[in-house]
C-alpha cells in the first residue's frame, strides 16, 4: 500500500518541469559546457544555479559530478538524483536502481529514499520500455544500462543509435562473440564503427578517421576529421588544427594558418589550464610565428564565426557512464 502511495507522489511530481529564466538557462549551458570538458570545478557552481531552479538535467549532472569526484555515491548525490528522477529522468532512476550494490548503501551511510532500488528499476522498465516499444532508441540504450542485456544494445543500434553502434564495435574489438572465418571479427568491428560514424556520433567519426589514416586513405581520413571537428569533437579538433597548419601535413588539407590559428583559439579556451600551457596554447605559439598581425586579426574573426556556426568543443561523455 505504501509503495502505491509513493508511486502516486512520483507521478504527481514528475509532471512539474522547471522553466528556467534566461539567466538560469545561461548558467545551465555554461555548466554543461564545462562538464563535457571534464572541468568539474568550473561546472559545479553554474549547475548549482539551474539545479536549485528545479532543472532535472542540471540536477542529474550535478549529482554525476559529486559522485565522480568522490568516487562513490553520497547522500547529496542521491538527493539530486532523486529530484531529477521525480521529474522523469530515466538515467537518474538507473543510478538510484544501482544503489543496492553501492558501498554507500551497504555501509549504511546513505538513505535509500522514497523508492527502493528495485522500485526505481521497475519504473525504468515501465517508462523506458514503453518508449522503446514506440521505437525510441535512447530508451533502448537506457534499458541496456539498467540490465546489461546485449539484446537491448543491439535493438538500440539497429534503430540508429550511434552511441550503441559505437559500443557494439568496441565490444567486438574486446572479444564479443565467436568468429570461425579469419577476418570476420575485424569486418564486424568496422561495419558497426562505420554505421556509428554515418549516424553522426562524434567519437565514431573520429575513430573512423583514425582507421582511414592507418590505411593511408588520406582523403577519407581528412573528410571524417573535419566532420568530427565540426560536430565539436575535441580530439578531432586537435588533429584538424595540426593538419590545417601542416604540422604535420597528414591529410593534404590546404595550408591555412588563419583557420588553424582561429581553431587553436577555441581549443585553447576549451582546454584552459592556468598551471601549464596546453596543446592549444602551444599550437598558437607555433602558428603565430608564421603569421603577420593582419592574419592574426583575421584568425580571431574566423574563431568567432566558427563559434556562432558550430557546437562547442566537447568530450561527448556518455550520459550514463562509469
Amino acid at each position: 500500500m505504501r509503495f502505491a502511495w509513493v508511486l502516486s507522489i512520483f507521478f504527481w511530481v514528475s509532471g512539474a518541469v522547471a522553466e528556467l529564466t534566461a539567466e538560469q538557462q545561461t548558467a545551465k549551458d555554461k555548466g554543461l559546457y564545462f562538464y563535457q570538458l571534464i572541468r568539474h570545478h568550473e561546472a559545479k557552481p553554474w549547475l548549482e544555479i539551474s539545479s536549485d531552479a528545479g532543472d532535472a538535467e542540471s540536477q542529474y549532472y550535478l549529482a554525476e559530478i559529486i559522485r565522480q569526484d568522490k568516487m562513490m555515491m553520497t547522500e547529496s548525490a542521491i538527493k539530486l538524483y532523486s529530484l531529477a528522477a521525480k521529474q522523469g529522468s530515466i538515467d537518474a532512476m538507473i543510478r538510484l536502481a544501482d544503489l543496492k550494490n553501492d558501498l554507500c548503501i551497504i555501509a549504511g551511510g546513505c538513505p535509500v529514499g522514497e523508492l527502493s532500488p528495485d522500485g526505481w528499476a521497475q519504473e525504468v522498465r515501465k517508462l523506458a520500455g514503453a518508449r522503446a516499444q514506440r521505437g525510441d532508441s535512447e530508451a533502448m540504450r537506457q534499458l541496456f544500462s539498467l540490465t546489461g542485456k546485449l539484446s537491448y544494445l543491439f535493438q538500440a543500434a539497429e534503430a540508429g543509435n550511434g552511441e550503441a553502434q559505437y559500443k557494439i564495435s568496441g565490444l567486438y574489438r574486446e572479444g564479443l562473440g565467436s568468429f570461425v572465418i579469419p577476418g570476420n571479427r575485424e569486418k564486424e568491428i568496422e561495419r558497426w564503427l562505420a554505421r556509428a560514424a554515418a549516424s553522426g556520433y562524434p567519437h565514431a567519426m573520429n575513430s573512423y578517421a583514425n582507421l582511414m589514416l592507418r590505411r593511408n586513405d588520406r582523403k577519407s581520413a581528412g573528410d571524417w576529421i573535419e566532420r568530427a571537428a565540426r560536430a565539436g569533437h575535441i580530439g578531432a579538433m586537435s588533429s584538424y588544427i595540426a593538419y590545417t597548419a601542416h604540422m604535420p601535413n597528414n591529410v593534404d588539407y590546404p595550408l591555412d594558418y588563419v583557420k588553424a590559428y582561429g581553431l587553436a583559439l577555441l581549443f585553447s579556451e576549451a582546454r584552459s589550464n592556468k598551471s601549464s600551457p596546453n596543446y592549444g596554447a602551444k599550437m598558437l605559439e607555433k602558428i603565430a610565428a608564421k603569421m603577420n598581425a593582419q592574419q592574426i586579426s583575421d584568425a580571431h574573426h574566423f574563431s568567432e564565426k566558427w563559434r556562432e556556426e558550430y557546437p562547442s568543443l566537447s568530450e561527448f561523455r556518455p550520459k550514463y557512464g562509469h
